[in-house]
């Protein structure tokens, strides 16, 4: 005598099942996700598709944003490169000795006033001769050849003491003409000449 059985769905058996059937799901869904397919037209024929199965992990999630590149303006090199030993000589050309007036091209170091026109326009002909082909192309040399700036030969043995104030001006003339500051540029490029008392210079 066979005995019937009966099967009864507890609870706990219906939530089995249905998590089985939803991991059964889960895992389809998640398996064709990692590939997509799309179509594109083959040898200009609208009607022929071709399907591409694509790695869908392999594609970015988002398009990195493309960010502008700096602009890098090239450097000028300085237009001389002044040391500190052509300035002080500079300083000596235009002022002279600290303790002594009117031993220098241009000298500042007593007047109530500086008049920057004339102290630019000396160191301007030492640049512009610097410059030119018809001049030796150092400070140095500009302002120790024989026979140009007066107040040089006493001072062939030893260079006397510029005032601070000289030295502060002359530097920070060079430091604008290093930075290619046409404004200290103040007379032609062409002049290689000065005349004058030493109160007001002319250049030529």
């Amino acid at each position: 005598m066979k005995i019937k059985q009966n099967y009864i769905l507890t609870k706990e058996s219906i939530n089995m099942i249905t998590a089985m059937f939803l991991g059964l799901f889960l895992g389809a869904i998640i398996g064709w996700t990692h590939s997509y397919i799309y179509y594109y037209s083959v040898d200009s024929k609208p009607t022929e598709q071709v399907i591409i199965i694509k790695d869908f992990f392999n594609e970015p999630l988002v398009t990195p944003l493309e960010l502008p590149q700096p602009v890098i303006k090239p450097v000028k090199p300085p237009r001389y490169g002044f040391t500190d030993d052509e300035i002080y000589l500079m300083s000596v050309l235009l002022t002279g000795s600290k303790d002594v007036g009117g031993d220098g091209e241009f000298d500042i170091d007593f007047r109530k006033t500086i008049d920057y026109e004339q102290v630019y326009l000396v160191l301007c002909v030492v640049m512009n001769r610097v410059q030119s082909p018809k001049f030796p192309n150092t400070v140095s040399e500009v302002i120790w050849q024989q026979g140009q700036f007066s107040p040089m030969p006493q001072w062939k043995r030893k260079l006397p003491q510029p005032s601070e104030n000289s030295i502060k001006v002359v530097t920070e003339w060079c430091k604008a003409y290093d930075s290619w500051d046409d404004s200290v540029q103040t007379i032609p490029k062409i002049h290689l000449y000065f005349h004058g008392d030493g109160i007001k210079n002319y250049s030529r």
